[in-house]
């Protein structure tokens, strides 16, 4: 089966936003939910599987980060990509990562 390459593949971003935000918006939440997940993703797939790890990836490479993210905020902390990840549904996520 050959791939139809003038047929525009689904972004990130656009995989993205079908996954529910698990935040409480009146807790003060800082940081953009996708950019979250779209650090989170990046760091994964450049091997760095814990939290501390991704954070660590995200202030090394975020030069390049704010090329493609606002980052209003900067880098998420390991706290919040934890809340992030334990208070998200895990089966919407698979599901935006397989479309993508």
């Amino acid at each position: 089966a050959r791939m139809n390459v003038s047929t525009p593949g689904v972004s990130l971003m656009q995989a993205l936003e079908h996954i529910d935000d698990p935040r409480q918006t009146s807790n003060g939440t800082l940081h953009d939910f996708r950019e979250i997940l779209v650090i989170a993703i990046c760091a994964m797939l450049c091997d760095n599987d814990t939290f501390e790890e991704m954070v660590a990836w995200a202030r090394y490479k975020q030069d390049w980060l704010q090329r493609l993210l606002s980052l209003k905020h900067g880098i998420p902390s390991e706290d919040t990509f934890l809340r992030i990840f334990r208070l998200m549904d895990p089966k919407q996520f698979e599901c935006a990562f397989r479309t993508w």
